[in-house]
């Protein structure tokens, strides 16, 4: 073997980056070294095996030595390579270190998430015995629970609990529960929203409760029910804490002027009393009671206007539960030459002789103006009303323009825009005596906001009812071809594409003016119509005129008023988004709008001296 092919074994096995010619370099220099070595000794001992032991000895192992030279001139090559290893690695560490706090992260996410799915379903889970079809329907359940006078009180039975809301679907509705045995009112299965629910009381303790987070704001003007959320699949409880009450009594009289004018003055007046209980509830309970000019006091049930007769019986004092009450409002109108006429028929006609309320003073609810009073039991209550002398005028001047006095008005009254759109030329203004609107559900009390009146197509109908002062007999100068127009001012108009006429119908029996009528109190009214009306829209508010000619002058021929006269549409079940309808003023608008109030023109043709 020659020494070319002994160290070209000693190489490693070969390197991407290595130079062509290194291996060849490295073993022919080696080869060159171990050859002329040999020589020096072959001539020193003339023995071939003795000359390259001795080579070998000196030089060490060839393959040992290629080896070595080999590597020391691939060193920058190698240690790039290492450090390309190591930074490899170092970066695999790294990846590993990032995956595997990954899977930590994720594996805690999984278990918060479980937790939190747990707590949920133990929340959606049909709780209070929740029936399972309530519980797979997503609807909820509500049980009112009632006691009295603590929180663990006894149960009250036959309490009646109302509950507002949408139940069933987009419209608004009133459910009515009463309690059972239990003292528990149950309302289900329910859609989920928010609701207002309140408490009547029981008949004998004259009280009505409001379900409120704000127990503390007795005399707040806007007292009404809180909102109550309902959460789907859920059965909810609620407990409402009835009040011990104690019934008193109590006598009201009025400090009036000295001077009051020739005329006599009635006196209507509303009281509001408060109390709070456990339970998230206030308790109210009011009363409106109707002074008469000789001091005697009447139980006020017309619901806004002043109603009193001569004969009604008066009563001593009106039962009512024993806490604070406030002076909520004042009403006043005076008497006028008619009403002696009908004190002497004997008053059949109450209803018919309801006086209007010629003004109305709304005092404060708390602060240093309000007229305060206690109800205490067991005790005389004695109330007395201080009428402030300022308000007489106001009060006469009211009734005198909106027709409670039997003053004529002069035709130069006559509101200028409503005398600029009739068609001819008016020779007399016979004033509205009564007006409100039926409605199929109330909206509210209407006790205190009859300014307005309805006639609607939609929620089940909304019907105007006036009432005018009996026109004069058949007067010689009068022509025979004017005509009798009703005049409402709609403050708001409302029409559709496909609205439906408006038709009028003469009302065959009495009334009671208040505000509004249910559709069960609306009086009797004949099957066929007087008229037939088109609604008109012009984008603005203004007068709205109706012929009644037939109507009056079949009243004129029998010699009587008659009962009134009724605006309706042929139909009230219309959806909320498509209804139409006029908004009237009544003939209780103040202020500004007092010129507004309805009214019935007797027009002659054009030309008429």
């Amino acid at each position: 073997m020659t020494w070319l092919d002994e160290i070209a074994e000693g190489f490693p096995s070969r390197h991407d980056r290595e130079p062509a010619s290194l291996r060849r370099d490295i073993a022919d220099e080696l080869a060159d070294h171990l050859a002329l070595a040999v020589g020096r000794e072959m001539a020193r001992t003339n023995d071939a095996a003795t000359a390259r032991r001795a080579a070998l000895e000196r030089f060490g192992d060839p393959k040992r030595l290629a080896r070595r030279l080999w590597f020391d001139a691939m060193k920058g090559e190698i240690m790039k390579d290492r450090m390309v290893v190591v930074g490899v690695l170092l970066m695999a560490a790294v990846c590993f270190a990032m995956a595997a706090f990954m899977w930590v992260s994720l594996a805690q996410n999984r278990e918060t998430n479980r937790a939190m799915l747990e707590i949920m379903q133990k929340m959606a889970a049909p709780v209070g015995g929740a029936s399972e079809e309530t519980a797979a329907s997503g609807l909820s359940q509500l049980t009112i629970r009632v006691v009295r006078g603590k929180g663990d009180g006894e149960a009250i039975p036959g309490a009646e609990v109302q509950l507002n809301g949408c139940p069933f679907g987009e419209q608004s509705e009133q459910l009515t529960e009463r309690t059972d045995r239990n003292g528990l009112a149950r309302f289900g299965p329910l859609r989920p929203g928010k609701y207002h629910f309140t408490v009547p009381g029981l008949p004998r303790d004259h009280v009505f409760g409001y379900y409120t987070r704000n127990t503390a704001g007795l005399w707040a003007n806007d007292l009404d029910s809180d909102e109550y959320a309902l959460y789907g699949t859920r059965s909810h409880e609620e407990t409402i804490v009835y009040p011990s009450i104690e019934l008193t009594s109590a006598a009201v009289t009025a400090g009036l002027p000295d001077d009051t004018g020739q005329a006599p003055i009635l006196l209507g007046l509303s009281f509001v009393g408060r109390i709070a209980s456990g339970g998230n509830c206030v308790w109210q309970s009011g009363f409106r009671v109707c002074l008469a000019p000789d001091g005697r006091m009447y139980e006020d049930h017309s619901h806004g206007r002043v109603l009193y007769h001569p004969k009604r019986p008066a009563i001593e004092g009106i039962p009512l539960p024993a806490m604070g009450y406030r002076l909520a409002s004042m009403r006043a109108a005076f008497l006028d030459d008619e009403w002696e006429k009908d004190a002497e028929s004997g008053g059949e006609d109450l209803a018919g002789r309801a006086y209007k309320v010629a003004i109305e003073r709304n005092l404060p609810l708390s602060g240093p103006g309000a007229a305060a009073f206690q109800a205490i039991p067991r005790s005389r209550n004695d109330w007395r009303v201080e009428i402030p002398e300022n308000l007489i005028g106001i009060i006469r001047e009211e009734a005198r323009v909106s027709g409670g006095l039997h003053t004529p008005r002069p035709v130069g009254t006559v509101e200028p825009t409503l005398a600029a759109i009739v068609d001819g030329k008016i020779s007399d203004v016979v004033p509205i005596v009564k007006d409100t609107v039926v409605r199929s559900q109330s909206y509210g009390s209407g006790y205190d906001n009859m300014t307005h009146m309805e006639v609607m197509d939609f929620g089940g109908g909304a019907h105007t009812l006036v009432q005018w002062r009996s026109v004069p007999d058949r007067d010689p100068s009068r022509p025979d071809d004017c005509r009798f127009l009703l005049a409402l001012y709609a403050w708001h108009v409302t029409k559709r594409d496909e609205s439906g006429p408006i038709r009028g119908y003469e009302a065959v029996e009495s009334w009671l003016e208040k505000s509004p009528l249910r559709l069960e109190e609306q009086p009797e009214f004949a099957a066929e119509p007087v008229g037939v009306y088109e609604l008109y829209d012009d984008g603005k508010a203004g007068w709205r005129l109706f012929d009644v000619t037939p109507l009056v002058q079949s009243q004129i021929q029998r010699g009587r008023a008659g009962h009134g006269f009724m605006l309706r549409f042929d139909r009230g079940d219309v959806a909320s988004a498509f209804r139409s309808g006029y908004t009237f003023l009544t003939r209780e608008a103040q202020g500004t709008w007092a010129p507004f109030r309805p009214v019935l023109l007797v027009v002659e043709p054009k030309g008429q001296k």
